[in-house]
């Protein structure tokens, strides 16, 4: 799910993210998409959602959820996951988070460092997906070279 964090800028805004996710995994398993068209991935067993401006904890009441999962690249996203554990287990302890490390692999993937090098006309897509960096380059516009 998208979400909004009052402390980051961001590129692209929540639609756009969102469905930038779904292409993503689209991309990577053909399979995933819905025969209709819809945003439904692997048969609607994969959701993609948002809870712009409002809590995650609230957003997982709303869908039912009784599991956060996320995503670990470094010891810096481990004590901002430590934090957010904390406050989402004084709103509700029922909703477990689990947290996964990544493949190294993807340690140095962020979304800063695709921006600032999506910015200054680097290449990125050995961080995104394609259409994540065609996206990019289209915030972008022509480039100077051209």
């Amino acid at each position: 799910a998208i979400g909004t964090n009052v402390r980051k800028g961001r590129t692209f805004g929540v639609q756009e993210s969102r469905q930038l996710i779904v292409d993503s995994v689209t991309e990577l398993w053909p399979q995933a998409a819905d025969p209709l068209g819809t945003d439904a991935l692997f048969g609607g067993a994969l959701e993609v959602g948002d809870y712009a401006n409002r809590s995650l904890i609230g957003y997982a009441h709303e869908i039912g959820a009784t599991h956060i999962v996320r995503g670990l690249r470094e010891a810096s996203d481990f004590n901002d996951e430590f934090n957010l554990h904390g406050v989402a287990g004084r709103i509700d302890p029922r909703v477990l988070m689990v947290h996964f490390i990544c493949e190294s692999q993807f340690l140095h993937v962020s979304s800063s460092t695709a921006k600032e090098l999506a910015f200054v006309g680097e290449g990125i897509g050995w961080l995104v997906m394609p259409c994540v960096e065609a996206a990019f380059a289209a915030r972008r516009g022509p480039s100077s070279n051209d």
